[in-house]
């Protein structure tokens, strides 16, 4: 469902995966020679990942899941262990895209971030979840960077922000 480089090289791959005997690993690592689940507790359906300006992968799942003993619906991998990424967690998210300030961009079919409304997309920026324009009724299910910092967005949705779209739209 993801595909994300790490900066040493690893492939990371989001979804589910049974590898040997470690059954319903949700993110997986190839480190050149094999496949193997990154990190312990991760067995909550991971759909999309994005490596943050620091190194620090970010993965969000489709649904709630279990990680270390709470409920969240974005983690941070700081090449160690796992950890909540921020408050306000929401889901499902389809797609996330790291922006080259820091900010990272969420979408999916969420309607709010439980700290601000946003609908279906949301801007992690200095340390708060924001709106990202008044967000679309439909679910964005990806997500791209394009060269100047703005965001591509695919999905189901005939509008976004309140200008028309056919299931498309950039923000810059």
């Amino acid at each position: 469902n993801g595909l994300v480089h790490l900066p040493g090289g690893e492939l990371v791959a989001c979804g589910s995966f049974n590898l040997g005997p470690s059954f319903g690993v949700s993110v997986a690592v190839w480190d050149g020679t094999a496949w193997s689940p990154l990190g312990a507790a991760m067995q909550w359906n991971a759909q999309a990942a994005a490596v943050l300006p620091n190194g620090d992968l970010l993965v969000a799942s489709l649904y709630y899941g279990y990680l270390s003993g709470t409920h969240q619906g974005l983690a941070r991998w700081d090449g160690t262990s796992w950890s909540p990424f921020s408050p306000g967690q929401f889901h499902p998210v389809y797609a996330l895209v790291p922006l080259p300030g820091g900010d990272v961009v969420a979408a999916g079919d969420f309607t709010a971030t439980n700290v601000t409304s946003a609908l279906r997309v949301a801007r992690w920026s200095n340390q708060q979840w924001l709106p990202l324009g008044n967000g679309t009724a439909g679910s964005v299910s990806c997500l791209l960077e394009v060269p100047g910092g703005g965001v591509v967005a695919g999905g189901r949705f005939d509008h976004m922000g309140g200008t028309a779209a056919n299931n498309i739209a950039v923000w810059s």
